[in-house]
């Protein structure tokens, strides 16, 4: 068999001759299978409608692919293998039928699409589905007409001519022409005789109706004339005082007039207002620019001090230095060359030894001639030495060393010291002269503008000028607005005449005008009621007329009346005919019942007997009666009437298949008392959940519906468990005595499972609480009225009132509530002891409280804290949560101090509308409360009060992503108020405008290289160098190109495991390409690589611990598997709220509250990116429907999307920051978010400080120029680098703008490396 029906998509099953059993999980489509064969035998019934406890088969089976209902069946008949083959005609669901021999293809034209069935098994329709196709819900053998039918002609007649039958419809359709139920001759006789009485008695009692308003409208006609004669009094009275009022005002205006005048003539020679006004301002000017001026000359420096005298170049130019300098080295260098002394010396020592020569020989004259030459030059020898050395000392003594190269060091000092004193005494004089300029400007227009004057004076008088006429200004208003008061009065002044009359009441006017209109309403009311009672006494007729069809009615009635009675006696004796038939047929059943039982029951239950209505009787070996069947088990009740169902089967239908579905659940009964009743959902991206009625999603579908009856029907213990990705309908249960529990275990991934099982039979005790509100129904939420009301957009009308912020503020809400925001039970009790509050050092408020378990088990407490508002302008919820906490695992009598600190920011209002401070952080004043508890209704309060005298401003900020299409926003009280709307304009198409490609054209695969660019080997400089500090990133950055650039700007080709893509790949630079991995619930990577990764449990599962501390190890291990996959960045985590039970990824989010969203968040962020891994928090913003989510615009208020869906954002951004953010699809309030530069730039990098990247979700519709300008750093999966290079060129990107993007996208990698 071949089957595209229900959930079976082209799907296949091979059935063997014999027993074919199947085994497979709930919902896997075993009962779908055996739907599907009897409509392929029989067809479907396409008239059939579906009702409030029955799906038409046609709706039930329709595919879940959405292509059309289609079947094939291969079967072998009388020794033929023939094909039968339904489709879908039209929009007939299996309307074309088709049988042929398999391997000729001939057609089989003895099978009809009428008569398939019946010729194949011998049967027809719905004998087979009594006898052949047994459910669980079908076992017990009901009187089912033609089942019965067969029955009796089979064992009476032999034959199936059915006369038996022919005559009993007979008399039943003679019968059914007297009377069947409403219809027929008996009650329209009757319905004419009822319907004349009524006429007649409604005649009778609207004319006395008629009579009893008619003296009531003469009693208020009298009333009415008196205070119509009161009123005129009134009027009257009122008319005299308003004439006195108009006296009074004429005189004002009299008195204003008149000193209009005065004020008039003050000004009549004065200079103009305006010129007047134009000298003030240059005035004012001037002083400013005056006094600033003086201002800056005080604060400027004072003049330089010339350097130090340094000997010897003191009161010396530099050149004047370098010139005595090299003098005295020339000096010094010839003083230390000087030989002329020693050869003095030596000559004169010569001339000695030759006088000394001489004078040996006796030669006296000659010797002394040469002794005293040879002393002259010694002495000339020693004087040439005390003059060397006295110019060398004094060289010495000048310069403090003899070494001259130390002489040419201190020149350079000097030098040094000369300029910078040059330098500095330019720089004070030019400033000092740039003053003495701009003094000078100031004194002439001083001089222009005052002449001798002083300023002051001249600025008083013309100060005196302009408030003259700010006098007559005055005078002329206070002049007109007399004038418009006496126009005014004398306009509402009317004459009124005297009242005609006497009046005797004494009511006000205020009463007067309500006993008027009360009056006048009951006047025209009884007029009306009158009118109507006439007309529809003349629409019933006359009253003689209606008597006599009367009797002409029951003189008709009573010959049928007795056709009817003869009618019946004879189908009672049918009937009795009939029962005897089936007393003789009954042991012939249960002969084969008997012999089936007892195989079932292993020999137990030999005996068996059946009545003649069916009913059974069974009697174990040991029991010497029969006991009816009621008296079993269910489990044995079951195998009873299995027994009897094969035994109607073999006997009517010996040569059909026997189809049994679930035939024998009832008999886990015997094994337990406790039954666990799992449902499961599914959701995910890129659609949403239905939300109607019987829908399987939201609700539970008809056969759960059923499937829930039989097993609270079966045990007496009933344990419920949803294991779902969101939220879905729990009213079914929730009041239900039957179940005794139920256990929330979302999506547990891999080991959910096990620790379900442990919760479930006392392991653990539970800690868990909600983080959502479960209403009674999903209409009961206040977005289910415009979540699915367009394609392309939602409004957002419930603003600030979301989850519980809507059921404990609107009136009546809060009854629509199963679950209360927080709610959570234990296996153990805990009490709260020494609540207290007060502020900390740090200003924050700062609760406490101890929690003590009171219980007989370990267990944990979520403490949470809540504020409640005082009411003032703003339409605030009643309750907000501000913080939590959680204790460790607390034995039974142990005790442990939670405190919860926050600022007083977690609880500011936006004001949105200038209601205290336009665009604004505010605290109105008031007395603020504080509660601690368990969820949001059981709650202690906290004595401290935080009080303000008056409003504060906590933090000023400017108009963003306002919305310009929101009609309307809803009030604390549950009312809405209208706003006014920019007109609708149709939405351009930036694809086909920009030149954009389709979403379809995009490859699904980037290639590693730009198509025609042969590959470049790394060059110098790389991206290491600015890891290593060689270089900076700008001066790095300096050598890219524009089209260098852009290529980094979009995704990158994947690597290894990854099939998300990644960020950078620029080789020929360095820059390595980061392999990205979606998340939340684990690492997912592409299946085909084999590698194995944790499941770990949904994201809203993480907040329901309210453990942050648990998620940040969750982050953690995450992290870890990501780094060995060789991945950088994990696409986690999402945030977004649950405003709405029905969008599709409401399983990616934490919570319908932003505090444990944002805190949640912040706690994987930081788990993540403690292991060197990049979280990206997603998707900003406003993410909630997935219907046309790329080009769904989400119209929601400015206060609404900061206090609620960015709140979780900001938190989260704060707190861990995370090294990208990723934009969401949707539009927000008209703009794509990902190019939304108030969204991108000004909030979350303007006023949150986030350091990060920003990348856009996979292939959003944008052009991405304008992404790039917004702030949104890459697009992915792959950028658009052509048509951004071409509004580069074409001035409508700045490259500044590019770098800017690359900067931040390096900086993410380089904190990665």
């Amino acid at each position: 068999m071949t089957a595209t029906f229900g959930k079976l998509e082209r799907a296949e099953l091979t059935l063997r001759p014999g027993l074919n059993i199947l085994t497979a999980p709930n919902e896997w489509g075993k009962s779908t299978w055996c739907a599907f064969l009897a409509a392929m035998l029989y067809g479907l019934d396409t008239r059939a409608k579906t009702t409030k406890t029955a799906l038409a088969d046609k709706e039930r089976y329709a595919p879940w692919s959405g292509n059309p209902m289609a079947g094939r069946i291969d079967l072998n008949w009388n020794g033929r293998d023939i094909t039968i083959e339904r489709r879908t005609k039209g929009r007939v669901p299996l309307g074309e039928f088709k049988a042929y021999e398999t391997d000729s293809g001939l057609a089989v034209p003895e099978l009809t699409a009428a008569n398939c069935g019946q010729q194949l098994l011998g049967v027809e329709q719905t004998v087979f589905r009594r006898a052949g196709f047994i459910r669980q819900s079908d076992l017990p053998v009901t009187q089912d007409e033609a089942l019965r039918r067969r029955l009796n002609d089979l064992v009476t007649t032999g034959d199936e001519s059915g006369a038996g039958d022919r005559l009993a419809k007979n008399l039943r359709d003679l019968k059914n022409r007297c009377r069947y139920n409403k219809s027929g001759l008996l009650p329209q006789l009757e319905g004419q005789r009822d319907a004349l009485q009524n006429k007649i008695e409604e005649l009778d009692a609207l004319d006395t109706q008629v009579k009893k308003l008619k003296m009531r409208l003469d009693d208020v006609k009298t009333w009415l004339q008196q205070l119509n004669t009161h009123q005129a009094a009134l009027d009257y009275a009122a008319a005299e005082a308003d004439a006195g009022r108009v006296a009074q005002a004429r005189e004002a205006l009299e008195q204003a007039q008149d000193l209009l005048a005065i004020r008039e003539a003050a000004c009549e020679k004065l200079p103009s207002q305006e010129d007047a006004e134009k000298k003030l301002k240059e005035l004012r000017a001037f002083r400013d620019e005056w006094n600033a001026l003086q201002m800056e000359n005080q604060m400027l420096p004072r003049a330089p001090l010339p350097p130090a005298k340094k000997d010897p170049f003191a009161d010396m130019d530099v050149t004047a230095a370098m010139e005595m300098v090299n003098a005295d080295r020339q000096t010094m260098t010839g003083l230390r060359g000087s030989k002329m002394p020693i050869l003095l010396l030596v000559l004169g020592a010569v001339v000695m030894a030759g006088a000394i020569a001489l004078l040996v020989m006796q030669n006296y004259l000659p010797a002394g001639i040469l002794g005293m030459v040879s002393v002259l030059l010694q002495a000339l020898s020693l004087l040439g030495m005390q003059r060397l050395k006295k110019q060398t000392e004094a060289l010495e003594k000048k310069y403090g060393t003899a070494d001259p190269a130390h002489w040419t060091d201190s020149l350079r000092e000097y030098e040094t010291a000369l300029r910078a004193y040059n330098a500095a005494q330019k720089e004070y004089q030019d400033a000092q002269g740039d003053i003495e300029v701009r003094l000078m400007v100031l004194r002439k227009r001083r001089d222009s503008l005052c002449g001798a004057q002083e300023p002051d004076a001249v600025m008083e008088f013309w100060q005196q000028i302009t408030n003259k006429w700010e006098a007559y200004h005055t005078a002329r208003r206070e002049a007109q607005r007399a004038q418009n008061l006496v126009d005014t009065l004398s306009a509402m002044a009317k004459p009124v005449r005297p009242p005609v009359g006497v009046d005797t009441l004494t009511h006000s006017p205020a009463d007067t005008a309500r006993l008027l209109s009360d009056c006048t309403e009951e006047q025209q009311r009884l007029q009306s009621r009158i009118s109507q009672y006439k007309g529809r006494m003349e629409a019933l007729g006359d009253r003689a007329q209606l008597e006599t069809q009367l009797s002409a009615v029951n003189a008709r009635l009573a010959p049928l009346e007795k056709t009817y009675t003869a009618l019946t006696i004879a189908q009672e004796t049918l009937a009795q005919a009939r029962s005897e038939l089936q007393r003789r047929f009954a042991p012939r059943i249960s002969q084969r019942a008997q012999s089936y039982l007892a195989a079932m029951t292993g020999g137990r239950y030999q005996r068996l007997s059946m009545g003649e209505d069916f009913s059974l009787q069974a009697g174990a070996g040991d029991e010497e009666t029969l006991h009816d069947a009621l008296w079993r088990s269910d489990g044995t009740i079951d195998q009873l009437y299995l027994a009897l169902r094969l035994a109607v089967a073999e006997e009517l239908t010996p040569e059909s298949p026997l189809i049994l579905d679930d035939a024998l659940v009832r008999q886990a009964r015997a094994f337990t008392d406790t039954a666990v009743i799992t449902i499961c959902r599914f959701s995910g991206e890129d659609y949403d959940r239905t939300g109607q009625p019987h829908d399987g999603d939201y609700f539970l579908s008809f056969e759960e519906e059923h499937m829930v009856k039989k097993v609270l029907a079966a045990f007496p213990r009933v344990a419920v468990v949803l294991n779902t990705g969101g939220m879905m309908d729990t009213l079914w249960f929730k009041d239900n005595p039957a179940v005794g529990a139920a256990l929330l275990a979302w999506q547990g991934g891999m080991e959910g499972g096990l620790a379900a099982a442990d919760l479930l039979v006392g392991d653990v005790c539970p800690s868990g609480h909600l983080t959502d509100t479960f209403a009674s129904s999903f209409a009961a939420y206040p977005s289910s009225a415009n979540f699915a009301e367009s394609r392309m957009y939602v409004e957002y009308q419930e603003d600030v009132f979301v989850g519980y912020r809507y059921f404990e503020t609107i009136p009546g809400a809060a009854d629509e509530v199963c679950y209360p925001f927080g709610y959570g039970l234990s296996y153990t009790t805990f009490a709260l002891r020494d609540i207290a509050g007060g502020l900390n050092d740090a200003g924050e408020i700062e609760l406490r409280a101890t929690v003590h378990n009171t219980g007989t088990c370990a267990g944990k407490y979520v403490l949470q804290a809540y504020v409640n508002p005082p009411k003032g302008r703003m339409a605030k919820p009643a309750t907000a949560l501000v913080g939590f906490a959680k204790t460790r695992l607390l034995e039974p009598g142990e005790s442990e101090t939670l405190t919860i600190a926050f600022a007083p920011y977690a609880f500011a209002a936006y004001d949105d509308e200038g209601v205290i401070q336009k665009s604004a952080y505010v605290l109105e004043k008031g007395e603020y409360r504080f509660r601690l508890g368990e969820n949001v209704r059981e709650t202690a309060d906290v004595a401290y009060r935080y009080a303000l005298e008056s409003d504060v401003i906590l933090a000023q900020l400017s108009e963003k992503c306002a919305p310009k299409q929101l009609h309307r926003r809803m009030l604390a009280d549950g009312s809405y108020r209208v706003l006014s709307c920019a007109p609708e304009t149709p939405r351009e198409d930036w694809r086909k405008l920009e030149g954009i490609p389709d979403e379809g054209q995009y490859p699904l695969e980037i290639p590693d290289q730009i198509p025609g660019c042969a590959w470049i080997p790394p060059i110098k400089p790389q991206l290491i160098e600015v890891a290593n500090g060689e270089l900076t990133l700008e001066e790095w950055m300096s050598l890219l190109s524009d089209e260098d650039m852009v290529r980094l700007l979009g995704g990158q080709p994947n690597r290894g495991v990854a099939n998300t893509f990644g960020f950078g790949n620029l080789p020929t630079y360095g820059v390595p390409n980061v392999m990205t991995a979606d998340g939340p619930a684990g690492l997912r990577i592409k299946p085909e690589c084999g590698v194995t990764t944790t499941a770990f449990p949904c994201a809203t599962l993480l907040a329901c611990t309210w453990n942050t501390g648990i998620v940040r190890e969750i982050g953690a291990a995450g992290a870890r598997e990501v780094h060995e996959n060789g991945v950088g960045v994990w696409l986690t985590p999402a945030i977004n709220i649950h405003r709405t039970p029905l969008c599709g990824r409401n399983f990616e989010y934490y919570s319908e509250d932003p505090l444990v969203a944002g805190e949640m968040a912040a706690a994987m962020v930081e788990g993540i990116q403690s292991e060197g891994v990049g979280a990206s928090l997603k998707h900003f913003a406003c993410n909630n429907k997935e219907t046309n989510r790329k080009d769904s615009d989400s119209r929601v208020s400015e206060r609404a999307l900061r206090e609620i869906y960015l709140k979780g954002f900001e938190i989260c951004v704060k707190k861990a920051q995370p090294l990208t953010v990723m934009s969401s699809y949707n539009l927000l309030n008209g703009l794509w978010a990902s190019q939304n530069r108030e969204l991108l730039t000004d909030i979350l990098r303007g006023e949150w400080g986030f350091e990060g990247m920003v990348t856009t979700d996979w292939y959003t519709h944008a052009p991405q120029y304008t992404e790039i300008a917004a702030g949104n750093d890459v697009k992915m999966g792959c950028g658009d680098p052509a048509h951004t290079l071409k509004m580069m060129r074409e001035g409508k990107l700045s490259r500044e703008d590019v770098k800017t993007s690359v900067k931040r996208l390096l900086e993410m990698i380089l904190k990665l490396a």
